[in-house]
């Protein structure tokens, strides 16, 4: 994709298996939450990718700058490891 790639967002990722698909329950985690969003941002930074990384609020139910205080713990706590 690069070098057309522009930004990358971020968010929890889990099997499909889990996610209620009526209420969607589970779709969105924050980051750190989920199963695979470890070994995605490990691939982003050892592809040498230097552009934006987001993080967006999906859930409409939870408080923006709580979901967004979630997802650098997260963050930060995979990028620690």
């Amino acid at each position: 994709m690069m070098p057309y790639l522009l930004c990358i967002n971020l968010s929890g990722m889990t099997d499909k298996e889990i996610v209620d698909h009526k209420t969607l329950e589970n779709k969105i985690l924050p980051i750190g939450s989920g199963k695979y969003e470890a070994q995605m941002i490990r691939l982003v930074l050892e592809s040498g990718y230097g552009g934006l990384i987001g993080l967006i609020d999906h859930m409409p139910s939870a408080d923006s700058e709580t979901r967004l205080r979630e997802n650098l713990a997260g963050l930060n706590e995979i990028l620690s490891r």
